[in-house]
């Protein structure tokens, strides 16, 4: 079960103007996660095969002091501090240090140079799910929970948990709860008479909208983010229109890539037509033609739509000068969905304080005041139905003046991203991103002619990593 694309000018602009800590929901700077096969920056060598099971682990004094480090690619004094200090609150005797690691390829070397120093990481995040199990890096939660009847009586949100499952055993919890959005800008709706989205819009109302809000003459358009659009909105169409179970085009158990089916092949070109062929989308080419060369239009107010992770919202609230606000994806001929992101949070295999990391993770992802931390942090929404987690987001300070019911909304039709679920998520996910963010905006080249060639060869290649790690 378990991403790297390559981010053009508008993905760096937006993380700049978002915060350190935004770049959580997209798996880290790079954007380049490690590979699926144990080879590249580990090998078994390296990898802690034969630490302490849990019940062999000693346990923690309660009176003790432990620090807990927890491995992230967001910054030591970013917002996520006070999810540890909240705990450490709660919790006199346990620190939590947070460790930046440079985007989640560089997660692996980290842990893997912790082991050889003696001190491992005992908690960290990762963007793919498998990865960190397979190479023997994560730690089966499963006695943990079976331990704990507190984690036990939460009552998760259906499928947070089963995501992150594998061979029967609970391997991760999601570090967020985070979904990708449609936003759009206010003042641009207004200028060319246009109504605003409401939750249950169409695909048809969002490209007609677009059209009529493009005006070279005015220097606006109707999108900006031409390959994030491409990929994450794009990729989910084909689910939208019936034609795939999953997002990324997989298959109903996320074992083959439908990179050769027409339809699909027709819902992705939906998409690349708003550059291809409406115009109403810039590549860097149109950009320069429009003598808009370099400007990212939705920060400077002149795009009506982006496509963007919800962590965005923090960053954005404080640096938009226009009026904005947030839309769920537009639903498709068949149903409506949305793309959710959420990231696995291990607990390391090689940990020295896993009763003390346990309890930190248990209050991250499955306590309420460590949810209510997490919300106010920005980005984040309710992983449970629980009626005092559910009155918290909407009365959050960090969405006030947004549309809180199409946030929900959102995230209660979501369908995760692909790469976090399955088995052979980097090969997939350059395949995909080599179009989405570069064949399909600067050259023009249609889903038609790029995915079928490459599929017969990507399937090949998912199934021998899953016979790998069955």
């Amino acid at each position: 079960m378990v991403k790297p694309f390559v981010m053009r000018k508008f993905l760096m602009v937006a993380m700049i103007m978002a915060f350190v800590f935004v770049t959580a929901a997209c798996g880290g700077g790079n954007n380049n996660p490690a590979a699926e096969d144990p080879k590249p920056n580990n090998t078994g060598e390296n990898t802690p095969k034969d630490d302490p099971k849990p019940e062999d682990t000693p346990k923690t004094d309660p009176q003790e002091k432990v620090k807990i480090r927890i491995a992230t690619w967001v910054a030591a004094d970013s917002a996520f501090k006070k999810i540890g200090d909240a705990f450490t609150a709660l919790n006199p005797n346990i620190e939590v240090e947070i460790v930046f690691v440079n985007g989640s390829a560089e997660v692996i070397p980290t842990l893997t140079q912790a082991v050889a120093a003696n001190d491992p990481i005992d908690l960290f995040w990762h963007d793919e799910f498998t990865t960190p199990i397979v190479q023997g890096f994560a730690d089966d939660l499963t006695p943990f929970i079976d331990a704990d009847p507190d984690f036990k009586n939460y009552e998760f949100s259906p499928g947070r948990l089963e995501q992150f499952q594998f061979k029967g055993s609970q391997y991760a919890l999601s570090r967020g709860n985070d979904a990708f959005l449609v936003y759009y800008n206010k003042d641009l709706l207004n200028k060319y008479g246009l109504t605003a989205p409401s939750n249950d819009w169409t695909f048809e109302q969002m490209v007609d909208m677009a059209k009529k809000a493009t005006n070279p003459a005015e220097k606006t358009w109707g999108f900006e983010g031409a390959g994030l659009i491409n990929e994450f909105l794009g990729m989910v169409m084909p689910v939208a229109n019936g034609h795939a179970p999953h997002s990324l085009m997989m298959n109903e158990d996320y074992t083959k890539f439908l990179g050769d089916d027409p339809a699909v092949l027709d819902d992705l070109q939906s998409v690349a037509d708003f550059v291809q062929k409406d115009g109403t989308m810039l590549n860097d080419q149109g950009k320069e033609a429009n003598g808009v060369a370099g400007v990212d239009l939705w920060s400077s107010g002149q795009a009506l739509f982006t496509v963007h992770v919800s962590p965005l919202i923090p960053g954005w609230k404080e640096s938009l000068k226009f009026n904005w606000d947030v839309a769920p994806y537009p639903a498709g001929t068949a149903k409506q969905v949305n793309m959710i992101f959420d990231n696995p949070m291990f607990l390391s295999k090689a940990g020295k304080n896993k009763d003390a990391a346990w309890k930190f993770m248990k209050f991250w992802a499955a306590s309420v005041e460590g949810q209510k931390v997490l919300i106010d942090i920005g980005g984040s929404f309710p992983n449970s139905p629980n009626p005092e987690i559910v009155e918290h987001f909407k009365n959050a300070e960090i969405y006030k003046g947004l549309n809180t019911d199409a946030l929900n909304y959102a995230a209660s039709i979501g369908e995760i991203h692909a790469t976090r679920v399955m088995i052979g998520a980097n090969e997939l996910n350059g395949f995909i991103a080599t179009w989405a963010h570069g064949k399909a905006v600067s050259e023009g080249v249609s889903a038609h002619d790029y995915f079928p060639s490459g599929t017969e060869a990507l399937n090949k290649k998912l199934q021998e990593l899953q016979e790998k790690y069955k």
